[in-house]
């Protein structure tokens, strides 16, 4: 593929995000272009740890990594953990198919649904691992952004225990 410049590409995840972007620490890099590889990969994360974030995790699924990375099993994808597409409807990362030179301890979290109606949103469901994003890692305004979802959310669901068991087998609200 033809790439845009390095920092064209900053350029464009700093308009992305817009006014978040100071409150961003963590950027995952998401390895599932055709045509990307270990130095386009290690050129960005370079890049944005040089703007003052943290980047140690790769989102990417097993069928891209063996048919567009060839299973690449080096040692230098060790820096980052795997957060790992793996659709099969199981919020568990206990039956992750690894891959790449990745094991068990490597791995971050597993999306497991994509595009789930949740209360009028559409969300991509995960599981992670209770070391990725501990509340004392973050950073206030992340704290108050995510205090104040789940007040949203709750709201969402007040109607109780049935009202909630009900969304999460109908994806109705009643």
């Amino acid at each position: 593929p033809t790439w845009w410049p390095l920092a064209t590409q900053i350029a464009e995840i700093k308009a992305n995000a817009g006014s978040e972007w100071i409150n961003i620490a963590n950027v995952i890099i998401d390895v599932e272009i055709p045509g990307i590889n270990w130095s386009r990969v290690k050129e960005l994360a370079d890049a944005l740890e040089h703007e003052g974030k943290q980047v140690d995790t790769l989102y990417t699924a097993r069928w891209f990594w063996t048919g567009h990375m060839g299973d690449s099993r080096a040692e230098q994808w060790l820096r980052f953990g795997l957060w790992v597409a793996q659709y099969d409807g199981f919020p568990s990362l206990d039956n992750v198919a690894l891959f790449g030179p990745w094991g068990p301890d490597d791995l971050i979290g597993k999306q497991y649904a994509g595009s789930t109606d949740l209360a009028g949103h559409t969300v991509d469901l995960n599981e992670f691992d209770e070391s990725f994003a501990k509340e004392e890692d973050m950073n206030d305004a992340d704290r108050t952004w995510i205090k104040g979802e789940i007040a949203a959310l709750e709201e969402r669901l007040r109607g109780g225990r049935r009202s909630l068991a009900r969304y999460l087998a109908t994806g109705a609200i009643t």
